[in-house]
């Protein structure tokens, strides 16, 4: 078969010509799966069969075999001019005219004239005759050409034409790429269209088609400009009216950071051109991009750099954002740089920074003059609060008696006002710091329930506190925040409940890592509840559910709304739920250090127990049941003593009876208890513990005493204190001896001196007499300025000095420093007593020198506390 065929060095680069375009197919095929590659692709492929196929017509020696390879060019001659119409349609961005109807009118003429070529009966449209000519290196197939076949050529020169069109129009109208990698593109399309003319003209020696040699050109050119500028192929091509009309200045450069492309705006902006310039890399512009270039290398990691750039002779700030262009593999291509004029924003923020700082004076101001305000109110209101407390004690008929409590709860609720405004100003400033310190959880319960006991009884509440055993006990938090929310929930409850009970409760929510725990602390309360529609608005500050309850219940609206505050600041947030007239709980979760206190001492009592609960409320007895449980006790209840003495006949076991005082007042005398101890030492009856409210009148507890009754528990009962009233009545209690405490009546102090610096004179007044109901015989030093009480320590050598802080001539402070620098005053008792309860006062007083703090207005209790313990320690 090969001696049909004779190779020559014209068929060698017809067959390379075919070659080439497969190649080329196939590295294409690894640029990626755009429409434009995939076209690419159709188009070499076309090219390579026409190539092929002709160079085998070159080498065919006899004409059946050549005219059966010109019939075959025909699978690349139909389809190269529609492949590089659609190819061209992708590139220039006009992909969105492609349809379905478009290809099938494409197509359907070159399929067409592919089967009158192919087909025996067809072909003569196509060809009248064929003949060969003998050119001695080989025999060129002749045909006579009719006018099917012109109609083909002309078909696929306007495909040609067209694409050449819209090439053109992408240099013309200008692109992101700089027309470099259209320009590419363009000249090797432009290899076909030049070979078409000069085949057409019948110019070409021995007769030969050029056409696949030109077929080289476009592969290879068209290639080249698809990865050689790929940079500009991965990014979308931008018509000049976009690209053109940006506000923002957009510049493009490459891998090696040489600028490539800049749009008007950015021209403009670095003095590139003038507005109605084109860009055109020059001298000029290498400076500014250098200089540019260097601004940009101070970018923040997301590539953004703000910078002030000189512009007619004035400075603009602008905003420049790098970001990297990469194409679909990954590799980096270069990066494009966005300006943006931004000196608008800029002055903006200057007069928000200006503004900013007006406020923190405004704010500082107003903090320093609501601690001032504070003090000068709290002076005079601790003269009232301490007068009033004292007066409370002297005798006073009823009339009187009622006169004093309702000035001394006004001057409370007062007090309580200021304390709120004050607290609120401060959060709202910013100026409210947390203080972590390690807890003791179940002595801060006790010392709230000892706070808030006497108000639930004297409102005939039942105050309970629930405290599981699986709460931690030392916990580390903030806790005079704490404290100051529980106290604030509890108030409000006792203050909407009219009766029932209020409950004080903690559990753990969860075990958190780094010995962390999750607690929920929560007030339930069977108050009036709240209108679910107008939960939210009890979190405003001043504001209520019901505007007529500040009349009905009283109350600012700051409670909840500090104490929620300063729960945000503790990340956490106070939460309600509520049903109208059944009650409401309130509760929030923090997160705590476990600093894993041992457990409290459980006393060894006999396993099953029982305990008989008489006359107590089912949320009291499941009160009692938490603890109870601990120390393995099985409860039994019943509501009367009558009950009590069936169940105590049928019922073994029963170590200890808890009788609710409560009963007592059902009872309206003593009859029965009375009857019911008789009753009970006929049957050996076990010891009886009386459950009391904590502002039981002493002469109750007298009666209680005189009928066999001495064994007593002030409510709300928790586990240490219900454990030591049991372990005084249980047989196996521990025996320990008290230490005798002499009481301070029985001592004299008639030769210790305290000084007393104070510029009020009621104020001066109401330590004196302090002083004296707490330390007979003292001997009081007084001095209206801070010199004075400076003279008086020199003269008269005080055992120990109160001084208030802000004082004319000599404030507190300064009083300290010269006391301390005096060899006598090094080792002194100092104790700091001011009304200003802002600005850290505490920490401020003791940094300066004083060894205590008292804060007014002062109470009796609390001053006797802070000062007998430094009279204590003086010799």
């Amino acid at each position: 078969m090969l001696e049909n065929f004779d190779l020559n060095s014209i068929v060698l680069l017809m067959g390379i010509s075919g070659l080439v375009p497969l190649i080329l197919a196939w590295k294409a095929s690894q640029l990626g799966k755009s429409e434009e590659i995939r076209y690419f692709i159709y188009l070499l492929v076309s090219c390579a069969a026409y190539s092929v196929f002709y160079a085998c017509e070159l080498s065919a020696s006899t004409l059946p075999v050549k005219v059966l390879f010109l019939k075959l060019q025909y699978f690349g001659a139909v389809f190269f001019g529609p492949c590089m119409f659609l190819f061209t349609l992708n590139y220039s961005n006009r992909e969105t005219a492609i349809n379905p109807r478009l290809l099938k009118m494409i197509f359907i003429l070159p399929l067409l004239s592919l089967l009158m070529v192919l087909s025996n009966d067809l072909h003569f449209l196509f060809y009248a005759s064929y003949r060969l000519v003998d050119y001695g290196i080989f025999e060129v197939l002749v045909t006579e050409k009719r006018f099917f076949y012109w109609f083909h050529q002309v078909y696929t020169l306007l495909f040609l034409i067209l694409s050449q069109r819209y090439i053109i129009n992408m240099i013309k109208n200008g692109t992101a790429s700089g027309t470099k990698q259209v320009k590419l593109i363009w000249f090797g399309m432009s290899f076909p269209v030049i070979a078409y003319a000069i085949y057409l003209t019948g110019t070409v020696p021995m007769n030969l088609d050029p056409i696949p040699i030109s077929f080289i050109g476009t592969g290879l050119f068209v290639f080249l400009g698809l990865t050689k500028y790929q940079l500009f192929k991965e990014t979308p091509i931008i018509y000049k009216t976009l690209f053109e009309s940006l506000s923002d200045g957009a510049l493009v450069c490459d891998t090696e950071g040489n600028l490539v492309f800049c749009n008007p705006a950015a021209a403009r902006i670095l003095k590139l051109a003038k507005s109605n310039q084109k860009f055109h890399p020059n001298l000029t512009t290498q400076v500014a991009w250098n200089k540019l270039k260097g601004v940009l290398e101070k970018s923040d990691e997301k590539g953004i750099t703000i910078f002030k750039w000189d512009e007619n002779e004035e400075y603009r700030w602008y905003s420049a954002s790098k970001s990297p262009i990469n194409n679909s593999k990954g590799k980096f291509l270069g990066e494009i740089v966005v300006l943006r004029d931004v000196t608008s924003e800029k002055d903006y923020q200057r007069k928000l920074e200006l503004a900013k700082e007006e406020a923190d004076k405004a704010n500082k101001a107003k903090s320093e003059f609501l601690a001032n305000m504070s003090h000068e109110i709290r002076t005079p209101l601790n003269g009232v609060i301490g007068f009033t407390e004292l007066l409370n004690n002297t005798p006073l008929s009823n009339q009187q008696k009622r006169y004093v409590s309702t000035a001394y709860n006004s001057a409370n609720t007062l007090l309580e006002l200021i304390n709120n405004v004050l607290d609120l100003s401060k959060i709202e400033a910013g100026k409210f710091e947390l203080d972590y310190q390690d807890i003791n959880l179940q002595m801060l319960y006790r010392t709230i329930s000892d706070v808030m006991s006497f108000h639930a009884n004297k409102s005939g509440i039942e105050f309970l506190i629930n405290y599981p055993a699986n709460v931690p006990i030392l916990v580390r938090s903030d806790e005079l925040k704490i404290k100051q929310i529980l106290i604030n929930l509890l108030n409000n409850a006792l203050k909407f409940t009219k009766e029932g009970e209020v409950e004080l409760s903690v559990e753990v929510m969860d075990r958190l890592p780094d010995k962390k725990v999750l607690l929920r602390f929560q007030v339930r309360d069977t108050g009036i509840g709240i209108d679910p529609k107008k939960q939210e608005l009890i979190f405003e500050a001043f504001s209520q559910a019901d505007s007529s309850t500040t009349k009905q219940y009283g109350g600012t609206g700051l409670g909840l709304t500090i104490s929620n505050k300063l729960l945000s600041l503790m990340g956490s947030r106070l939460q309600v739920e509520s049903v109208l007239d059944e009650g409401s709980i309130f509760y929030f979760d923090l997160e705590v250090d476990d600093l894993n206190a041992p457990k409290p001492r459980q006393l060894p009592f006999e396993e099953l127990s029982t305990a008989v609960l008489i006359g107590c409320s089912p949320m009291l007895i499941n009160s009692a049941k938490l603890y109870l449980d601990q120390l393995g006790y099985e409860i039994r209840s019943c509501d009367e003593l009558t009950d009590a003495k069936e169940m105590l006949q049928r019922v073994s076991g029963v170590k200890c009876i808890l009788i609710n005082q409560q009963l007592s007042e059902k009872e309206k005398n003593f009859t029965d208890l009375r009857d019911f101890m008789v009753w009970g030492k006929t049957i050996n009856l076990p010891p009886c513990l009386m459950l009391l409210p904590a502002d039981v009148p002493e002469n109750t507890l007298t009666k209680f005493t005189s009928i066999g009754y001495s064994n007593v528990l002030i409510k709300p009962m928790m586990l240490d204190n219900l454990t030591e009233a049991l372990d005084k009545i249980s047989s196996l209690a521990l025996k320990e001896e008290s230490e005798v405490i002499p009481k301070d009546k029985e001592l004299s102090y008639y030769h210790f001196k305290v000084l007393v610096a104070e510029d009020n004179a009621v104020n001066r007044m109401l330590v004196r007499v302090y002083l004296g109901n707490i330390f007979p015989g003292i001997k009081v030093l007084e001095a209206n300025n801070g010199k004075i009480a400076l003279e008086l320590f020199y003269s008269e050598n005080p055992h120990l000095v109160l001084s208030d802080i802000q004082m004319p001539e000599m404030s507190g402070y300064d009083l300290v420093a010269a006391i301390r620098e005096h060899p006598s005053g090094k080792d002194l008792g100092i104790i700091a007593l001011t009304a200003n309860a802002g600005n850290a006062e505490e920490e401020k007083c003791k940094a300066a020198g004083f060894n205590d703090f008292i804060s007014k207005p002062v109470r009796q209790e609390s001053f006797k506390e802070v000062v007998q313990k430094w009279v204590k320690k003086t010799p």
